[in-house]
C-alpha cells in the first residue's frame, strides 16, 4: 500500500508526467527548435504512472488532459508513402545486448527491469504515437493498399500489446559476460523476438514490437521493427530515442504528424529504367538458397587494419586525380564485394562475362531540417555494376593462391563505384521514383525487385548499421556495462547479405569493426581464407583468445535446436 506523500513529493511527481499527443496541428518543424531534453527525477515514478492519466509538463496549468479519459478514443488513419505501400510486411529483428548477471533474488530483477524497460518503450511510442497503432491492408480493385490506423491517446494497455518478458528457462543465477560479443549468435536468434508469422499475413500489423530476454548472463532487448515504416534513419532515430528514455531523459514534443514526399510523373519515354529492377519477362528469378546450406558469420576486423584500408584507397585516388571520396564505410564494403566475388569465381557460380552488382540499402530521405524527428521508409538500392573480372582479376588467375586478391586498384575501383552509386541519390532521383513506386503493385514492384537482386550468383546487398545507437548507452537495472551491442538476428538475413554492425563511435575509435555476413558454406571458405592470407583476418595472440567466432547455420523455423559436433567449437550450430 502506498504511503501519503508530503506536497513535494507530489508537485515532483505531477511534474515529472510525460505529454500526452495533443488535439493541436502545430508543425512539429517549428516545435523542434524548442524541442530540448530535461532529465527526469533520479526516483523515477512508478509503473502506475505511466498509463492513461498522464499529464502535460509544458507549463500550462489549464493543459487538456482529456484525451486519457475518452472511453473511445478517436482513431487517425495516416496514409503511407508509395515506397512504404510497396515494402515486403515483414519484420526487421534487431538485438540490443548488455552485459548482465542473473542474481539469487530474481523476482526484484524482472520486477525492475520489466518496469524501466517498459517505461523507456512507453516514452518513446510518446514520442512517434502513430508507431503504437496498427498498419492495416485495405482491399482495392488496383490491388492492396496500406494505410497506418493508431488512437490519439496512448494508453498502457496500448503499449502491452506490443511488449513481453520472455522469463528465462532455469532458476540459476548467471555471471553477467564481459561482452555480448562474446556470446554466440544463438543468443540473437528469433525466439528473442515477437513471432509475427501470422501477423503480417493477417489484415493488420503492429510497426514495432519489444521482447526482453535474459540469456547467458545478458539482457537482450528484440525490438521487432516493420519494413513498412523503418529504414535506416528511422531504426537509428528510434533506438537513440529508446536508449535515452532509459535514463530518464524524454523529448516533450511529440511527432503526430509526418510529411509526404513529392512526385514526378516519368512519362512513358522514361520507363522503368533503375539499376534495382528488372523488367524483362524472359529473365527469371534466381530459385532461393536452401537455408539449411547457408552460413551467418561476424568477421572482426582491427580498426588500425580497416584506416590501413581507407588510406591506400584514397591514396590511390588522389594518385589518379579521381573527384570522388569514398567513406571509410565504401571502403570495407568494397573489401567485402571484392573478396565475395573471388570467393563465387573459385566455387564455381561466377563465369568471366558475368557482371556484378552491389546493392547498397540506403535512405532516401533528406536529412534536413530535422532528421531526428523522422520515422518511416525512403529505402532505395544504390546499386554499383562491373564486369566480374574487374573484381576477381583474370581468369588465369582464380585458381592461383599466390595471386594477390585485394589488389589496392581493385579495391579502389570498387570503392569509388559504390560511392558514385550513392551520390546518384539526390531528392530528384527521390522524386522520380516515389513516382514510379506509386503506379506499380507491391507485386509487381516485387517481381521486378527478384529477378535483378540474384544473391546467389551476382549480387551482393550492403547495409550500413554504423549508426545505430552511436554515442548511446543505456541505463537498465543489473547491467555491468551501459554501452549497448546490436546484432541482426542470424534467422533472418538473406544469401548475399553483408552489415556492418554498430561499434561504440561509430566510424572512430580502436574498437574492432563487427561485419555481419551469410553466404553458403563454399563461399563463406573462401572468403574466410583469402580475408586471413592477406592478413586483414587474425585471432589475437596477445591473450590466446580467438577474436573469430565460430559461424552458425541459419534456421527456416523459430525453433532453437542447438547440437554440438566434436571438433567445431561449441558456439558452432548444427540441426
Amino acid at each position: 500500500m502506498h504511503q501519503p506523500s508530503s506536497p513535494a513529493i507530489d508537485e515532483r511527481d505531477e511534474a515529472m508526467q510525460d505529454v500526452q499527443p495533443s488535439e493541436s496541428t502545430t508543425d512539429t518543424t517549428t516545435e523542434a527548435k524548442r524541442d530540448e531534453e530535461s532529465p527526469l527525477d533520479a526516483d523515477g515514478s512508478p509503473l502506475d504512472d505511466i498509463g492513461p492519466d498522464l499529464k502535460s509538463d509544458d507549463g500550462d496549468g489549464n493543459a487538456d488532459d482529456t484525451n486519457s479519459h475518452v472511453a473511445d478514443p478517436e482513431v487517425i488513419s495516416m496514409d503511407l508513402t508509395p515506397i512504404e505501400n510497396n515494402m515486403p510486411r515483414d519484420y526487421i529483428d534487431i538485438a540490443v545486448a548488455f552485459p548482465c548477471p542473473r542474481v539469487s533474488y530474481f523476482a526484484v530483477q524482472r520486477l525492475e527491469t520489466e518496469r524501466e524497460t517498459f517505461r523507456a518503450f512507453y516514452q518513446a511510442l510518446q514520442r512517434w504515437p502513430f508507431l503504437a497503432g496498427t498498419i492495416k491492408v485495405v482491399k482495392g480493385e488496383h490491388g492492396d493498399k496500406l494505410t497506418l490506423v493508431h488512437s490519439r491517446g496512448l494508453t498502457r494497455d496500448i503499449v502491452s500489446r506490443l511488449y513481453k518478458l520472455q522469463p528465462p528457462s532455469g532458476d540459476n543465477c548467471e555471471e553477467a559476460i564481459f561482452s555480448p560479443h562474446d556470446a554466440p549468435l544463438s543468443c540473437y536468434r528469433s525466439d528473442c523476438f515477437f513471432d509475427h508469422g501470422q501477423d503480417v499475413d493477417a489484415d493488420g500489423f503492429p510497426p514495432v514490437t519489444l521482447q526482453i530476454n535474459f540469456k547467458d548472463g545478458m539482457l537482450v532487448l528484440g525490438f521487432s521493427l516493420s519494413r513498412v515504416l523503418f529504414d535506416g534513419l528511422a531504426i537509428s532515430n528510434f533506438l537513440r530515442q529508446y536508449l535515452r528514455n532509459t535514463a530518464r531523459y524524454r523529448t516533450t514534443h511529440p511527432v503526430t504528424s509526418r510529411d509526404m514526399p513529392d512526385t514526378i510523373d516519368p512519362g512513358p519515354d522514361n520507363g522503368y529504367n533503375l539499376p534495382f529492377w528488372e523488367w524483362d519477362q524472359n529473365c527469371t528469378s534466381e530459385l532461393p538458397t536452401p537455408r539449411k546450406t547457408l552460413l551467418v558469420h561476424t568477421f572482426y576486423l582491427k580498426a588500425e587494419d580497416v584506416n590501413r584500408l581507407r588510406e591506400s584507397i584514397r591514396e590511390h585516388d588522389a594518385d589518379s586525380q579521381s573527384s570522388c571520396l569514398p567513406s571509410i564505410q565504401d571502403c570495407v564494403f568494397a573489401l567485402f564485394w571484392l573478396t565475395i566475388v573471388r570467393a563465387r569465381c573459385e566455387a564455381g557460380m561466377l563465369i568471366p562475362g558475368d557482371a556484378a552488382s552491389a546493392h547498397v540499402m540506403k535512405p532516401g530521405f533528406s536529412k534536413k531540417p530535422h532528421p531526428w524527428e523522422y520515422i518511416g521508409n525512403s529505402t532505395v538500392d544504390a546499386v554499383a555494376t562491373c564486369h566480374v573480372t574487374d573484381l576477381a582479376g583474370p581468369f588465369a588467375t582464380w585458381n592461383d593462391h599466390e595471386a594477390v586478391v585485394t589488389d589496392h586498384r581493385r579495391l579502389a575501383y570498387a570503392a569509388q563505384l559504390i560511392n558514385t552509386a550513392q551520390q546518384k541519390i539526390d531528392n530528384r532521383y527521390m522524386k522520380k521514383l516515389h513516382g514510379l513506386k506509386q503506379a506499380i503493385s507491391p507485386a509487381e514492384d516485387k517481381l521486378a525487385s527478384d529477378r535483378a537482386l540474384r544473391c546467389h550468383t551476382t549480387s551482393v546487398c550492403f547495409e550500413d548499421w554504423t549508426g545505430y545507437a552511436s554515442y548511446c548507452e543505456g541505463e537498465l537495472p543489473f547491467i555491468t556495462d551501459s554501452q549497448p551491442s546490436i546484432f541482426a538476428c542470424p534467422d533472418q538475413l538473406k544469401e548475399g547479405t553483408v552489415i556492418l554492425l554498430p561499434r561504440e563511435d561509430k566510424t572512430s575509435g580502436p574498437e574492432d569493426w563487427p561485419i555481419c555476413v551469410c553466404l553458403t558454406r563454399d563461399a563463406m571458405d573462401v572468403l574466410e581464407g583469402v580475408l586471413r592470407a592477406e592478413d586483414w583476418l587474425f585471432d589475437d595472440d596477445e591473450d590466446d583468445e580467438p577474436l573469430q567466432k565460430p559461424k552458425i547455420k541459419v534456421k527456416p523455423q523459430r525453433v532453437l535446436k542447438p547440437k554440438v559436433k566434436p571438433g567445431e567449437g561449441k558456439f558452432k550450430l548444427e540441426y
